[in-house]
């Protein structure tokens, strides 16, 4: 028996400007994920999570891929020419299962971190990067790999996605997490970002290069331990985020609040927009006045796989 465990993930800068060739920063967090994975004399994949389970044969084994196990199918799949026999998986999550905290990336490469080991490999980061990028990208038709990069590598990185490049920043700052109260798809916001870079391509443009640029200045910023300096990059990732439409009154409510708290730096939407998180750099113990403050810890350490088959 294998166990392999990743680490959640939280977007700072850089979403939607990462799909188109930019670099974004994210930073990995507590809570975590664990995959225990287990030879099979057959050749049947069988799950078992909280969300449910599932068994089916290798030959079964294809997309679509739907459900709420959808992501560990895409990524036993992508994980086949390492380990390509029957195996029984058990998905055990802490990570809140109605936040975006990067838990479909977590457990794609949870689940395809256990699968190296169940092979006899020892897993190479860059190796689970690829397999897990083709995952997300069979399950949603996109996706920029950067939540996976979090979870691989652990700490703060810079993050680009063609060609993939990931550049270790250090420890994640002091961060306070706040829930509005919804969320919607990555892919139906990914679209809804689409037709508006459709009705005005230049616009669109321009705010992604302004996206990169923030993401870079911000990464120097936290190199250089300058975390009021990364705020302010923050709170302009904020306004563009706005930009692309992205924002809702919910949001925009509690960004400006923890931006008034005392040891708060910046704050802005993270992730996708239109509901989900606002991340703030600094830590703010008090209770928001609407939404829910999120238990989340930055950690230095990534992907972790412990025994062998």
């Amino acid at each position: 028996m294998v166990r392999a465990s990743a680490p959640g993930s939280v977007m700072l800068l850089g979403e939607h400007a990462v799909l188109r060739g930019r670099p974004a920063v994210v930073a990995a967090v507590e809570p975590r994920l664990t995959v225990e994975a287990r030879p099979r004399p057959d050749r049947r994949v069988g799950v078992e999570s909280p969300f449910g389970s599932v068994s089916l044969s290798r030959e079964e084994l294809r997309p679509p891929w739907t459900g709420p196990l959808r992501f560990a199918m895409a990524a036993t799949a992508a994980a086949s020419e390492v380990f390509d026999g029957g195996c029984a998986l058990s998905i055990r999550s802490d990570i809140p299962s109605d936040v975006g905290l990067g838990s479909s990336a977590a457990v794609t490469v949870a689940t395809i971190g256990a699968l190296h080991a169940l092979a006899g490999r020892a897993p190479a980061p860059h190796d689970v990067h690829a397999a897990a990028l083709a995952a997300i990208r069979a399950v949603q038709g996109t996706g920029s790999g950067a939540d996976a990069a979090a979870s691989i590598w652990g700490g703060a990185v810079q993050y680009r996605a063609d060609p993939v490049e990931v550049r270790p920043l250090g420890a994640v700052p002091p961060l306070t997490l706040v829930y509005c109260g919804y969320k919607r798809s990555t892919p139906e916001v990914v679209a809804r970002v689409g037709l508006l870079c459709r009705a005005a391509p230049a616009f669109c443009e321009a705010v992604f290069s302004a996206m990169g640029a923030a993401a870079m200045e911000g990464a120097a910023a936290l190199l250089g331990g300058d975390l009021a300096g990364l705020g302010r990059w923050m709170n302009a990732g904020h306004a563009l985020m706005a930009a692309l439409e992205l924002e809702t009154p919910e949001l925009r409510a509690i960004a400006d609040w923890l931006r008034a708290q005392p040891g708060v730096h910046g704050a802005k939407i993270s992730g996708s927009g239109l509901g989900d998180c606002v991340v703030a750099i600094g830590r703010c113990a008090c209770a928001p006045p609407a939404g829910r403050l999120i238990a989340a810890e930055g950690t230095a350490s990534g992907l972790v796989v412990e025994g062998g088959p």
